[in-house]
């Protein structure tokens, strides 16, 4: 597969080409170019783009204490009280994150170990009450899941003990009053389900609570609103239809059952036929593609696979701006130039983090 210009682009043009903040971030920096570069790896073979995503988090790492390495203005995450260092999308654990798997792809022993290392304490010091996937213990179990092969010794326990105070939370009933992937009861649900499916283990009693209840909330439509007890209803990943579908796509491969199938459709729908927020992974386009995609792994049905080309097709047309950051793997052109590789391999494609 020939490399597109997006990938040319952070192989050839170097780390000068980010000027704005937030410089370091999963989400909007460095680290977030780093990654989707490891992803052309994946996809493409190419031993540069490897190579560039090294002097990314190279990068990434360096600017972690300057000034605006991770806040910036708007759409970026500008709220430091809401993204505490913990935090994988927006703080210094997506950096670290991020650097175990490039380290390990370069076998570089000693780096690799040095970020898993930093990862594990980060995800011990988050907040409480941080639940979500965005800024919270849901998100880092994602994180812990995508990396536990690289040290199950270490990353077991956090993964562990991640997976405790989320499944307390539900016993509990939580803080949590979003429903959605990014902040609420979806993201949850999904963590822990992806966390069962890393490590090879069955749901426990609290996540096969949550997955019994989750259904009952939905609307007479079959989709899910932002809210419970709510009629707003997004297409998007973050509090909408993309984010419930890819939930039931996994669930009904961790707990072996295609009825879940059917769970996911009716909200799969919804978000190819929605209009997102913009084009990014996170509200719009980009996401919504994801899950159409991931509805196509499951299926085989090729209309899924029609639908997120289409949705892929719209969102690398759109221009970049104050909605649609440069250099932003999770709301900008990065993870639309992510998705526009992986669309045509779409046995290896898979939401940044979620997937």
């Amino acid at each position: 597969m020939v490399a597109t210009p997006t990938v040319q682009r952070y192989c050839e043009g170097g780390v000068q080409a980010l000027l704005r903040p937030p410089r370091s971030s999963f989400a909007h920096g460095a680290a977030g170019i780093a990654y989707f570069l490891t992803r052309c790896h994946s996809v493409t073979g190419d031993g540069c783009s490897l190579q560039a995503a090294a002097s990314w988090v190279t990068q990434a790492e360096h600017d972690m204490t300057a000034a605006g390495a991770f806040d910036g203005d708007p759409p970026v995450f500008p709220d430091l009280d809401a993204a505490p260092s913990s935090s994988v999308l927006y703080g210094e654990a997506g950096v670290w994150w991020v650097a175990a798997q490039v380290h390990a792809r370069l076998g570089d022993e000693a780096a690799r170990e040095r970020a898993v290392g930093r990862f594990s304490d980060l995800a011990g010091s988050c907040p409480a009450d941080r639940l979500d996937v965005a800024a919270g213990a849901a998100g880092l179990l994602l994180a812990t899941a995508g990396i536990v092969d690289l040290d199950r010794p270490r990353l077991v326990p956090v993964g562990d003990d991640l997976c405790r105070r989320l499944e307390r939370a539900i016993e509990g009933c939580g803080s949590v009053t979003w429903m959605g992937a990014a902040h609420g009861w979806a993201g949850i649900a999904h963590a822990l389900l992806r966390w069962c499916q890393a490590t090879g283990t069955r749901p426990g009693p609290a996540l096969t609570t949550l997955l019994d209840a989750l259904p009952e909330t939905r609307l007479e439509a079959g989709v899910w609103p932002r809210r419970h007890g709510s009629a707003e209803v997004w297409s998007g990943w973050c509090h909408g239809s993309a984010g419930w579908a890819q939930l039931w796509v996994l669930a009904a491969d961790v707990l072996a059952d295609e009825r879940l199938l059917a769970v996911a459709e009716r909200p799969a729908v919804h978000a190819i036929l929605g209009r997102g927020a913009g084009a990014g992974l996170c509200c719009g386009l980009a996401g919504q593609a994801y899950a159409a995609l991931a509805l196509y792994r499951a299926t085989g049905e090729p209309t899924w696979l029609v639908h997120g080309r289409r949705l892929a097709a719209e969102a690398a047309g759109a221009p970049v701006g104050p909605d649609f950051p440069e250099h932003s793997l999770w709301g900008g052109d990065v993870g639309v130039a992510l998705l526009g590789l992986e669309v045509e391999e779409p046995s290896l494609a898979a939401m940044p983090l979620y997937g």
